[in-house]
Formats: structure tokens, C-alpha cells, sequence
């Protein structure tokens, strides 16, 4: 009788396990089905991140990383991205990472494009050897491509390094590559490639065209040889710049440039841009803002290096 009892309560657990499962499959089936019709449904999204068992929610959505259709694909790749928290268990943010890699070998180019992004979400930590691995044959077939190489060098480890090193050394390489390969290099410390990027930093500082492009590239290091000398350029007043506009001959301060990237990278910078990098307060505010925090602090800040 006491047997027939424990197979009866294990049957029900079991049954009302097998209905929550269902039950996340269905919203998700929802929110794909509206998806698939160019719909958003707003709704279904809620449901879905306000669900409770989060391994359940993800298992459903990989079931559509191996649609037969790319947009489905991709948008089960987003979601299993922005779904992972901090907060989750570490089996939980290995499945995402594991079905996100995965994308790396979609036949088609746009939905690796978009993989390579959302790889940056996850924290270097979450990466094993084996996923170090398989990014750089990605990379390998995609012919070294700029995002991938900055996604290992956002990575990091003694083993990307050497890889990356070898590479240069043995391979034949685009110019484009090979920069971005110095910028990988140098995110991790690499001291030949931080010298690299600063004498280009040096070289462009006036050049307001040039140093908005590569900004961002600069940014992406976290060294901070590279960011004091973006400080630098900031706070000369003298350093001017040529205009974005094409049809103005006007010279502007080449810090004016620099400062958005400056406040991203920099924790507790004192200077605010808004979601587009425009400044909040006037640049002659900002640099003010600028030099008494530094003296505040000394000359001394940190980077946001968990950050891509």
C-alpha cells in the first residue's frame, strides 16, 4: 500500500512537471507564431520572462534555433541571449551560451553576424576552452573577421593570446584583421599591440573623420595607456578637430569627439551622454567636470573591463 502511495504521488509530480513544460512550450509557440507573422506581441514576451523554471524556457526556445527559417533562428538566438542573468545557476547560462554558439555554424552569413553580437553578452567566465575553440574556427571560416577576433580578445586567457599570436606569425591576413587582431591582443594586455593602437591614436587625434571611426575600436581595449591618452585629447582645448559636416570648414575641439567613449569605459566618470552619445552638459562643462575629478581622484580611475 505504502508503495502504491510514493507511485502515485511521484506520477503526479511527474504529470504536473510534464503540464508547466507544455505550458512554457505554448507561450513560446505563441510568441513565435505572432513573430513569424510580423507581429509583436508584447504580451507573449512578458509571459515568457516572467516564466518561472527558466531551463524550461530556454530548452523551448532552442527548439527554434533549428528552424528551417533563418528569421526564426535568429530571434531564438536574441532571446536565449537576453533571457541569461547574472543571477541564473551556471547550468542554466551554459545551455544559452552552448545553443548560442551553435549559430556560429549557420549557413547563412547574417545570422553569424548577429551571433558574434549577442556572444558579447555573456560574460568572459561563462566561456569554456572548447568555445574559445570553436570561435576561433568560426573565425578561421570567415575569414578572420573584426568581430570575432574582438570577441576573443574580449574573452581573454593565455591560450586565445598565443592563438591569436600564432596566427599573425604563420597566416597570411587582411589589414583589417590584422588591426583587429592588435586590438585583441592589446585588450589582453599584450604590451607590442598596446603600442600599436596608441601610435595610430597618436597619429589621428586631429583627424575628426579618422577618430570617430575608430573610436569605438579604441574604447574596446580597456587599457588605460589608451584611455589617458583619450583624456588627453579631451581635455586640450588647443586640439582641434575637422568638422563631421562636410560642407562646414569649421574646426570644433577633437575632445568633443572622444568624450562619449570616455564615459562608457570609465566607472564612475562624471561626465553623462545620453543613449545616443550626445553630451548632456555643454563641453566646456564637461571638461570642467573632467579635470576636477581627476584631481579629485587623483589621476586614478578604473575601466569597466567586464564590459565588452
Amino acid at each position: 500500500m505504502q508503495k502504491l502511495l510514493v507511485i502515485s504521488i511521484v506520477t503526479y509530480f511527474s504529470v504536473i512537471l510534464v503540464a508547466g513544460a507544455q505550458g512554457v512550450q505554448k507561450n513560446v509557440d505563441v510568441y513565435f507564431s505572432d513573430f513569424g507573422k510580423q507581429k509583436t506581441n508584447v504580451h507573449a514576451l512578458e509571459s515568457l520572462s516572467k516564466e518561472s523554471d527558466k531551463f524550461d524556457l530556454l530548452r523551448s526556445i532552442s527548439r527554434y534555433a533549428k528552424d528551417s527559417n533563418e528569421n526564426f533562428r535568429g530571434e531564438a538566438y536574441r532571446l536565449l541571449a537576453g533571457f541569461v542573468e547574472e543571477s541564473d545557476p551556471k547550468p542554466v547560462k551554459q545551455f544559452a551560451l552552448s545553443v548560442v554558439l551553435q549559430g556560429l555554424d549557420d549557413f547563412q552569413p547574417e545570422v553569424v553576424s548577429n551571433v558574434v553580437s549577442l556572444l558579447k553578452k555573456f560574460k568572459p567566465s561563462y566561456f569554456t576552452s572548447k568555445d574559445i575553440s570553436q570561435i576561433l574556427k568560426s573565425s578561421r571560416r570567415n575569414g578572420y573577421s573584426g568581430e570575432h577576433l574582438k570577441l576573443l580578445g574580449y574573452i581573454g586567457g593565455e591560450n586565445t593570446k598565443d592563438s591569436l599570436k600564432s596566427i599573425q606569425v604563420r597566416e597570411v591576413v587582411s589589414a583589417n584583421s590584422q588591426w583587429s587582431m592588435s586590438l585583441a591582443l592589446a585588450r589582453m594586455g599584450d604590451e607590442g599591440s598596446i603600442s600599436i593602437v596608441l601610435s595610430r591614436l597618436e597619429k589621428i587625434k586631429t583627424e575628426g573623420s579618422s577618430l570617430i571611426l575608430l573610436l569605438p575600436d579604441f574604447g574596446y581595449v580597456k587599457q588605460k595607456k589608451i584611455y589617458d591618452k583619450l583624456i588627453e585629447i579631451l581635455l586640450d582645448g588647443s586640439l582641434q578637430c575637422r568638422s563631421m559636416n562636410p560642407s562646414s570648414s569649421n574646426l570644433i575641439p577633437c575632445g568633443y569627439y572622444v568624450i562619449s567613449e570616455v564615459a562608457k569605459g570609465i566607472e564612475g566618470f562624471p561626465v553623462e551622454v545620453d543613449e545616443f552619445g550626445e553630451l548632456l552638459d555643454d563641453f566646456s562643462v564637461a571638461q570642467q567636470k573632467t579635470r576636477k575629478w581627476l584631481a579629485d581622484n587623483k589621476g586614478k580611475y578604473l575601466l569597466k573591463i567586464y564590459n565588452y
